[in-house]
């Protein structure tokens, strides 16, 4: 692969204009979107996208029509004949809003603008006695889901399967669970590593992770310290985030088939994944990819965690002395409250601090749902979400809430819930003109042409707090560099301990991506 500092001066120019380009189409997306109306997609929804987008679930590209998904749920297959194990269709709640050939923009559960989608049909969908409406057609990517777990640690299909057979490999074997506090596991682990001719792709799969997740976060942590310890270049680790199945053939079969776009020719299988289910039929329907059943895996040895491993994990935060403590991110709405808030969790998790997130968004589709946006309305959310943060505080953990509480009465009734000093209120001032070049819900542009009312900031208050402990001011830096703010603040005032150096935490060295190099 050519070095960036090898491009000639054409590669360069080249360069440049696709970079003008994305950014001219990322203008044009956004200014149409404005004027669309939105699909807010769930967890498991965004998880199809997500492989989708990626090019994870090839030859599959785009949510299916009526007659694929019929076919696939009867036969395992597309109408066209190719093989593909599941149905992956696009549900909406209410199909009399959706037409042909109309253009409606996805987003993520945030509202970040995700793709726009071209209805090519609406329909009714029925499987396994339950029906649902649906709709599919092609769609213009704007960008895929962005994780803020492990990051590094998640590549495309495409870079990740280029790279693996970039290294004169014969084969590329993928194991796709993993728990590294089972020693017997970790230890058959590297002994394949080491014994393989080819590579070894610990290919993760995870299902609807949520970011707050403290037990996945420290799970991954100790994957990834463990494969740092793997034997040279012949290891590799990925993370997958994977809609949620049921096991059985069809959820082993498209776990295979992703495997298989990532790059792997055999399937490492143990004898519980492979009950019922045989090698045979893997070459029947088609996967693409090798199984290989592992029966010389002890039966004490098991995927999941077992009690003690559990023990073990949870001992790894355990501190009775620990103070538990909210942080309160309140701003215009478009600010960047949730955005910094998310960046703050990830930080506080690698402090060994277990975190709930309880975002505004969120907080009205579930816990304040049927408010609405009168004062009254808005007040009774905010004592909600205090209600719960003032709990999770009680009981030594740490509440990070982003909700737009534009008034100062109520957020300080919140604060008078907890002990003195835990309640942080953090103020991310931002200039309402930025808010609206910022906002990807079109709430700025529906209140000023009157089409929406009582919207903080153009027809309702917002009272500014007089006396917060932070104020962020996000239009003069990035989101990380307000995080670490943020987390200046909780060393200081005792909410945090001063964290061990990078050596004392992670003392092996770092292997790059696909090469096994040391840094």
């Amino acid at each position: 692969m050519k070095g960036r500092g090898n491009l000639t001066h054409i590669d360069q120019q080249n360069d440049i204009r696709d970079a003008v380009s994305r950014n001219e189409r990322r203008a044009a997306f956004l200014d149409e979107a404005s004027n669309l109306p939105s699909l807010q997609l769930s967890d498991e929804t965004m998880a199809w996208f997500e492989l989708l987008a990626g090019g994870a679930l090839a030859p599959l590209s785009r949510f299916m029509g009526s007659a694929d998904a019929t076919s696939v749920e009867r036969e395992m297959r597309l109408a066209n004949g190719t093989f593909f194990p599941v149905p992956v269709i696009l549900p909406v709640n209410d199909a009399a809003t959706y037409r042909t050939g109309q253009r409606v923009a996805l987003r993520s559960r945030q509202n970040h603008l995700l793709a726009l989608f071209t209805i090519e049909e609406v329909f009714e969908y029925t499987a396994g006695g339950h029906s649902t409406w649906a709709i599919s057609g092609p769609m213009d990517v704007l960008q895929a889901p962005f994780s803020l777990l492990f990051p590094h640690l998640r590549e495309s299909p495409a870079k990740l399967r280029s790279g693996l057979h970039s290294l004169d490999s014969e084969r590329v074997l993928v194991a796709d669970e993993w728990n590294p506090l089972d020693g017997a596991q970790t230890s058959w682990l590297r002994k394949m590593a080491a014994s393989l001719d080819g590579r070894l792709l610990i290919n993760l799969m995870m299902s609807q992770e949520r970011l707050d997740d403290f037990e996945l976060f420290q799970r991954l942590r100790r994957c990834e310290s463990e494969y740092h310890e793997m034997l040279g270049p012949r290891a590799f680790l990925n993370l997958v985030s994977v809609p949620k199945m049921q096991p059985g053939a069809r959820c082993l079969l498209l776990r295979a088939l992703i495997h298989r776009n990532y790059g792997a020719d055999v399937y490492l299988l143990t004898a519980d994944a492979m009950t019922g289910f045989s090698g045979e039929e893997f070459a029947q329907w088609e996967a693409g990819i090798e199984a290989l059943g592992l029966t010389t895996l002890s039966p004490e040895t098991r995927w999941g965690a077992s009690n003690a491993s559990r023990r073990t994990l949870a001992s790894l935060s355990t501190r009775e002395a620990e103070r538990g403590f909210c942080l309160w991110f309140t701003g215009l709405p478009g600010a960047g409250k949730s955005t910094i808030a998310e960046q703050v969790v990830v930080r506080l998790m690698e402090n060994n601090r277990r975190v709930t997130l309880l975002d505004g968004d969120v907080v009205r589709t579930h816990l304040s749902k049927g408010l609405g946006f009168s004062r009254a309305d808005r007040d009774t959310n905010v004592q909600r979400i205090g209600f719960v943060a003032a709990e999770i505080v009680r009981h030594g953990g740490v509440a990070v809430c982003a909700a737009v509480s534009p008034y100062g009465e109520s957020r300080d009734r919140v604060r008078e819930m907890m002990k003195p000093g835990a309640f942080v209120e953090i103020f991310v001032d931002t200039p309402v003109s930025i808010c609206e070049q910022r906002d990807v819900k079109g709430f700025y542009t529906k209140a000023r042409k009157g089409t929406m009312s009582s919207f903080t900031g153009v027809d309702d208050p917002y009272e500014a707090p007089e006396h917060a402990e932070i104020v962020l001011k996000t239009n003069q830096a990035t989101p990380a560099e307000e995080a670490e703010k943020v987390m200046r603040y909780l060393l200081s005032h005792g909410h945090l301990e001063i964290p061990e150096t990078k050596e004392e935490k992670d003392p092996a060295p770092r292997k790059k991506r696909l090469t096994g190099q040391t840094v």
